[in-house]
């Protein structure tokens, strides 16, 4: 059998860091049926699919996502989530088809529609049509942390789902923390318990980058939070662009009316390209990927 990409990219070892994909709105869709290759193509979504490929096109900054749960049925209302990634925010609504179509999308994301949602959504991808990797690692990590969710007070369970396609299968099992932004890779199953406990950033060496920070800045907190740990907060205080690269900087501690109260620090990255090539997808031809590397400036 030939080498599936997820493996390839493990054995070269390929970084983590900075290979996110960049969206601050997410919009997150049930749908219980099959899913296509292309998600917009999924025979469930009947009418729905125009709509959502719509606004999918119209809005650089959204990521339209379909979501199910495991042996889930299809219901006259589905789950929807409109996330702001950027204000930490999501909105949770029951729609049925006929709904979903009249949505206000910008009302939506004001906060206008829907009921504010308090915690943690992860989604993962278990997008099999779309890549082998995304279902073979990815459904027996939705089902642990299913199984571990389940066993919490329902005052403070997340919600898990299953996702479509959230970019670099190679990296399977990958998911996404909502409002946090924090994207994950090469989960494990059992890391399901300490990765609730943490909201998601349990593990340094599985962070891809936040989905609402540019990849210079996903790279540049990767390298920061191994000096000043992964409970620190931080906060994005600007990524300035210069011929050798970018400077990124954040301030750590908490805002006090946009000034931060803690130390600032300075992180240069700059692009390089790997020794190596893999596979992007499980079938496809290796081919060199670039590679940020970052630096904490003293």
């Amino acid at each position: 059998m030939a080498e599936r990409c997820a493996e390839a990219s493990l054995r070269v070892g390929e970084p983590l860091a900075g290979s996110a994909a960049e969206a601050t709105r997410w919009l997150a869709v049930e749908e219980a049926g099959a899913w296509a290759p292309k998600i917009f193509d999924s025979p469930g979504l009947g009418p729905l699919a125009q709509r959502l490929r719509a606004w999918d096109g119209a809005d650089g900054d959204l990521r339209v996502q379909l979501i199910r749960r495991r042996g889930g049925r299809a219901t006259k209302r589905r789950r929807v989530f409109v996330v702001d990634a950027a204000a930490g925010r999501v909105w949770a609504h029951r729609l049925d088809d006929e709904g979903l179509l009249a949505l206000d999308l910008e009302a939506a994301f004001a906060g206008q529609t829907g009921e504010p949602f308090d915690r943690p959504l992860h989604l993962v991808c278990t997008h099999g049509k779309r890549d082998d990797c995304c279902a073979l690692r990815g459904i027996p990590v939705h089902r642990a942390l299913a199984d571990a969710a389940a066993t919490l007070p329902e005052a403070e369970r997340p919600e898990v789902w299953q996702t479509s396609h959230l970019g670099g299968h190679r990296f399977a099992a990958t998911l996404v923390t909502l409002p946090s932004g924090v994207c994950l890779g090469r989960v494990d199953a059992d890391e399901a318990g300490d990765l609730l406990a943490a909201g998601g950033l349990h593990r340094l060496d599985r962070v891809r980058g936040r989905c609402q920070w540019p990849k210079a800045a996903q790279v540049a907190e990767v390298q920061l939070r191994e000096r000043v740990g992964l409970d620190a907060e931080l906060t994005l205080q600007g990524v300035e662009t210069r011929p050798e690269g970018w400077w990124v900087r954040f301030a750590t501690g908490t805002m006090d009316d946009g000034v931060p109260a803690g130390a600032l620090h300075e992180v240069e990255v700059r692009a390089n390209m790997v020794d190596t090539v893999q596979p992007k997808s499980c079938g496809d031809e290796p081919v060199a990927v670039p590679r940020l590397l970052a630096k904490v400036r003293p």
